[in-house]
């Protein structure tokens, strides 16, 4: 006689690979989410910093905020980015997520949500920066040049 598998424990084995797929790939697919959010994160940060940067070694705000970030450059070129004069909205896809301004007065450097809606990783970007400091003085008399 021989020893192998009847169908029955096989059907089993099969349905509990099924069951462990079923639990583990949305598991994989948040852990996706959640880097992506935290790169993006992580890119704005770098932004501010990259202008604030450049505001203190030039003495002035430059008209186009992309003249003062590198970083920014590159995801405007990679259209991650709409960049005004001195406002720049970042996109999670075509979503419009998180706005960045310079007020009139080139002073301040403040990060704005917009609503996130169902977008997962834009909640995410926006849950994550908001534990950072979202107005920044980059102009005026405590700041020394």
């Amino acid at each position: 006689m021989k020893n192998s598998f009847t169908m029955i424990e096989l059907i089993f084995v099969i349905v509990i690979i099924g069951i462990l797929a079923a639990v583990a790939i949305p598991k994989l697919s948040a852990t996706r989410d959640d880097a992506k959010a935290s790169v993006e994160a992580s890119k704005i940060s770098i932004i501010q910093n990259e202008i604030v940067d450049y505001t203190l070694s030039q003495g002035k705000v430059d008209s186009n905020m992309s003249n003062m970030s590198q970083t920014l450059r590159v995801m405007e070129e990679q259209n991650e980015a709409n960049v005004g004069d001195k406002n720049t909205t970042f996109l999670v896809g075509s979503f419009k997520c998180v706005d960045m301004n310079i007020s009139s007065d080139d002073k301040n450097l403040s990060i704005d949500f917009r609503d996130a809606g169902g977008n997962v990783v834009c909640k995410e970007i926006q849950d994550i920066l908001s534990q950072t400091t979202t107005e920044m003085v980059i102009k005026g008399i405590n700041v020394n040049y």
